[in-house]
């Protein structure tokens, strides 16, 4: 209770009183000859102060001769107490003046008593216990001593001197005097502040018929039955009161409310508490707490849930109950309509229950039901289920509930999706049972899954080994042996390794040997990926055996893959020479299915050829270019292999045409050169030597330092030979060094030494001797070959930055048959060091020249990272819209796509078509891109004002399987803002602690403090609002209902 408050209390006894008495008391005693003295003390006792004070001074002039007359005296003493009682704001200057003037008179002690009354009257109450320290007792009357006591005890409790005012009030409470009422009620009042609750009823008691504190002291009486937990009487005190007051209504609710509470009368005391709170605009947390629990205990969860919540701020055992009251609420029926699952929420709360850990019973409790909704809800996205029930386990290995928390543990462990820390928690158990052990199985092949779908091919192929150390299920044996064979296949493709083919092949093989193989999807892949590995090591016998395997079982494949090995079968036979055979499996791809047709009509036309069937083999390449103008790359060369087919029958002028056709249509291709220098030589058949002259100058020109350079030389020897002129061919011979036969054999000489190195797979020598020829021959004939093959040793030894000024050269030669390569390894290597400009020239290149169509697929695929990369993302959308409508993409590249483009599309708000592109993505891999995919479209959704929709979708993202740290982050921070968003600002706070509290991401983790302090200032600047509307204090106030309460001090 206030102790200012009780100050109203005081003027009960004291307002109908005056202080008149005290002053005419001692007066009575003189008697004056002087007839205005007399006067002037009728006036002073009439209260008449400023006539009075007339008189006195005149007096007081009319002797100011006869300093120590005694009558001069009493007038300036009476002056000064006019003056006093004037409130004259030199009164207490007149009464020092007194003091100081006359030190003999007995009326000093009373001065100093009336100074003290006169600062009390103040309310400075440090100056009147100041005066009153002065003042001699046995001066006073009974009368003055009482009011002497009293005033000097309030002051001391208006100065927190608690016990010295507790004293001076048990000086009169029990005397016969009109502070006696007034002293009971504040003896009483400071017992109850010391809590001496029965020494304060028994003095309230007292005061129960008094005029002035019977109205007030029920209320005191009241809180103390409460607080002395004598519930009923305080219900019984109490109840009657509520009709008598308006302001007491407030605290009397309370008190009802909360007894019956405190008596387990739930029902009956839910009118009171839900009154307390419409009167109360905020309730404390265990206030909170009593309503929650009134409404849990009479079954009305709903409104029990959100009395729950706002008792939960804090890290005490009353947190710890709503807490774990809050989950039972979320898991009854249909208590909640947000857009959580009750069972999740429920989760979160038995967590957190769990986590303060006060109350023993109820952590153990939490603790299990938390691990067992993780376990159900299949949803732990920092391996909460395994950890928990580990560490339940841990705790109470006595407990009843142990058989059924490895019962769970078991099934948590075969069914995680995070399995890189499922892992590093079953490698740390001591012993594994035989459950256990399969789900390592299952854990380490599933990661090594994860591993490999986000190529890191290393690490996968040595989580597949470990799932193979306890061969508990066989499927998870024979899968493992495939994806091992998957690993080591795609890590030789990345590294150029043929150890990694001859593991592959290992792998797959063993996989197919495996007893139930043949029930997998993966069977047919194994031997059409053998057919590959063989055929990638140019086995062509070994491979056709896969492949034709491969095709036996063509039912159960899409037409694509069985396309492309009819083709790669085609491919074989052609390799070893059959080409009859070659020419009906290039038949069947060409039946099976459209993709690749131009290859195999262009496969099918060589083998032709190769058989003498010309006729047929210009027929094929008819039908390649009438099907394929302006869209194969086969184009060209089936153009020039028309010529040659023309050249073979003496068909000149077919031959020509053709030749013209590859050199005007298809100006940099591999063909160009050889086309150029074949219609020099016709013509030079034809006779035409003039013609033919101009075209082998062209070839010189072009094409320096080339074969077919070599060989126009010689035909322009020919040529002159055959005219007659040899002096054409002298001319041109002097500005070209490498004409000289002997130049050009010590050129060659010193290249084939390199070359030879090179050949036989020893680049350490090559590397040396090819340096040497480049020094030496700085025009060499066989320079683009030498930086070339020195290229590509660097580049098989890593030495990147050396081999990417090798194919640079190259680039910027003329185009050559090894310009496709080098543009291909140049661009990789820029795109590897960031150089995102120059990477971007050559894959646009790339995508322009290349012959192979993976090439084009990755020219084309370079130039949308490099144009993302580089900011360009209109064009980057552009690429990407290209790259979609490629064919043999992988599904990864196509979600790359998808993503640039939504992303793209996000940034410019199209939200449908940015979601539609994210869609596609999550339907394509399971790779970080899909759990990139995921959060942009929640993002997306939030943007939308979708709040539920985005927390759904942001749970499907935490619950991804397999999991990323990252975008799991991301998922929580943008799962509390739409929390926010929905006015649930309690599950907010916990998605945004629980990350904090799990994750090892520092960057995300300061976001998630962030807008966890932004919530808090939030919810206080809202508290404080309120509480600005609140007008009464929640405590009960100790203040009676008396209208004079405010002339105290004047009156007294």
């Amino acid at each position: 209770m206030d102790k200012r408050s009780a100050l109203y209390v005081f003027l009960v006894g004291l307002f109908l009183i005056t202080c008149l008495a005290a002053f005419s008391q001692k007066t009575a005693i003189y008697t004056h000859p002087d007839a205005d003295f007399k006067s002037a003390l009728e006036l002073f006792q009439k209260q008449k102060y400023g006539s009075a004070q007339k008189q006195f001074s005149k007096i007081a002039a009319h002797y100011k001769n006869e300093p120590n007359d005694l009558i001069r005296i009493d007038a300036a003493y009476y002056s000064a107490l006019c003056a006093l009682e004037l409130f004259n704001k030199d009164a207490e200057l007149l009464l020092k003046e007194f003091m100081a003037n006359h030190p003999e008179s007995p009326r000093v002690q009373t001065a100093s008593f009336h100074l003290g009354k006169y600062n009390y009257r103040k309310k400075q109450y440090n100056k009147a216990l100041d005066w009153f320290a002065k003042v001699d007792l046995y001066d006073l009357s009974n009368e003055e001593l009482s009011e002497f006591y009293f005033k000097r005890g309030y002051s001391y409790f208006e100065e927190d001197s608690i016990e010295k005012a507790k004293k001076d009030f048990f000086e009169i409470k029990d005397i016969d005097n009109k502070y006696a009422a007034p002293s009971t009620y504040y003896f009483g009042h400071i017992s109850y502040l010391e809590k001496n609750y029965q020494t304060a009823l028994q003095h309230f008691n007292k005061l129960k018929r008094n005029e002035n504190f019977g109205p007030i002291v029920p209320y005191c009486i009241a809180q103390i039955y409460y607080l002395q937990q004598k519930y009923d009487s305080a219900i019984a005190m109490a109840a009657p009161l509520l009709d008598s007051t308006s302001k007491r209504v407030t605290e009397l609710t309370k008190i009802i409310g909360e007894s019956y509470y405190r008596t387990g009368r739930y029902k009956e005391s839910l009118p009171f508490l839900e009154k307390y709170k419409s009167l109360t605009p905020t309730l404390n947390r265990s206030e909170w707490y009593q309503l929650g629990y009134a409404y849990y205990k009479t079954d009305n969860s709903t409104s029990a849930l959100y009395c729950f919540q706002n008792a939960t701020d804090g890290k005490d055992s009353l947190a710890q109950n709503a807490h774990y009251h809050l989950a039972d609420c979320y898991v009854k029926p249909s208590p909640y309509s947000g857009g959580t699952s009750s069972k999740m929420l429920a989760r979160n709360s038995f967590e957190m229950a769990y986590k303060l850990d006060f109350d023993k019973v109820i952590t153990e409790d939490a603790l299990f039901n938390y691990a067992k909704l993780c376990y159900e809800l299949s949803f732990s996205p920092f391996n909460e289920a395994v950890t928990t029930l580990n560490d339940y386990i841990s705790k109470y290995p006595g407990s009843p509930r142990i058989d059924e928390c490895y019962k769970y543990l078991v099934n948590v462990y075969l069914s995680t999706k995070n399995y890189k820390q499922a892992m590093a928690s079953i490698e740390s158990m001591k012993s594994l049972n035989e459950e256990m052990k399969t789900a390592y199985q299952k854990i380490a092949f599933m990661r090594g899954l994860q591993l490999y779908n986000d190529n890191q091919l290393k690490d996968a192929i040595t989580h597949l080994d470990r799932s193979l150390l306890y061969p508990s299920n066989r499927n998870y044996v024979s899968l493992a042996y495939y994806w091992k064979g998957e690993a080591n296949y795609r890590m030789s493709e990345k590294e150029n390794l043929s150890a990694g083919l001859d593991s592959a092949i290992a792998g797959y093989k063993s996989f197919l040997i495996y007893p139930g193989a043949i029930n997998n999807n993966e069977f047919f892949a194994a031997n059409y990926n053998l057919g590959y590995a063989f055929f990638k090591k140019t086995n062509y016998t070994e491979s056709n055996v896969w492949f034709r395997k491969y095709v036996g079982l063509k039912s159960a494949e899409p037409t694509e893959k069985l396309n492309d090995a009819y083709l790669r079968i085609g491919d074989n036979f052609f390799m070893t020479k059959d080409f009859s055979n070659a020419v009906d499996y290039y038949d069947e791809a060409l039946k099976t299915g459209k993709q690749d047709a131009d290859y195999a009509l262009y496969q099918k036309a060589l083998a032709q050829g190769l058989t003498r069937k010309a006729e047929e083999k210009i027929k094929t390449l008819s039908e390649l270019l009438s099907g394929y103008t302006g869209r194969s790359k086969y184009e060209a060369a089936s153009k020039y292999e028309l010529a040659n087919m023309y050249l073979q029958l003496g068909n000149d002028d077919h031959a020509i045409s053709y030749y013209k056709k590859v050199v005007a249509e298809h100006p940099e291709c591999s063909y160009t050169s050889r086309s150029l220098l074949q219609i020099g030589v016709i013509q030079a058949k034809k006779k035409e030597y003039d013609e033919a002259l101009v075209t082998i100058n062209k070839v010189l020109a072009a094409y320096p330092k080339t074969n077919e350079a070599f060989e126009a030389i010689n035909a322009m020897r020919d040529i002159c030979r055959s005219k007659g002129d040899m002096g054409p061919f002298e001319e041109i011979i002097k500005t070209i060094p490498y004409a000289s036969v002997s130049v050009a054999s010590l050129d060659s000489s010193n290249y084939d030494v390199a070359f030879d190195y090179y050949d036989k797979g020893d680049c350490e020598n090559a590397n040396r001797y090819f340096m040497k020829y480049i020094q030496k021959y700085l025009d060499g004939i066989f320079l683009v070959n030498a930086m070339y093959y020195k290229a590509e040793c660097d580049y098989n030894n890593k030495n990147y930055d050396l081999a990417l000024g090798g194919y640079q050269y190259v680039v910027d030669k003329p185009y050559s048959q090894f310009t496709e390569s080098s543009l291909l390894k140049g661009s990789w290597i820029n795109l590897k060091n960031k150089n995102f400009r120059n990477a971007l020239t050559l894959y646009k290149r790339l995508a322009e020249v290349a012959e192979y169509p993976a090439n084009i697929n990755e020219g084309r695929t370079g130039e949308m990272r490099c144009q993302w990369m580089l900011g360009n993302y209109d064009l980057a959308v552009e690429s990407a819209q290209k790259v979609l409508t490629l064919d043999k993409i992988s599904s990864e590249v196509k979600s790359e796509a998808h993503l640039i483009i939504g992303k793209s599309a996000l940034e410019k708000q199209d939200f449908d078509l940015a979601t539609s592109e994210f869609s596609a993505i999550t339907q394509l891999t399971t790779s970080e891109k899909s759990a990139e995919a995921r959060y942009n479209m929640a993002y997306v959704q939030f943007l939308k004002g979708q709040y539920k929709e985005s927390q759904k979708t942001a749970f499907d993202l935490l619950n991804q399987d397999p999991g990323y740290e990252y975008w799991m982050g991301k998922g929580y921070l943008l799962l509390s803002d739409n929390y926010v968003a929905l006015n649930d600002n309690f599950n907010a706070k916990y998605a945004l602690q629980s990350y904090i509290d799990k994750s090892s991401n520092t960057e995300l983790v300061a976001v998630a403090r962030e807008k966890l302090n932004r919530i808090a200032e939030m919810e206080k600047a809202e508290q404080e609002k309120k509480l600005q509307k609140e007008s009464e204090n929640l405590n009960i106030q100790f203040t009676p209902d008396n209208p004079k309460d405010s002339t105290l001090y004047k009156q007294e």
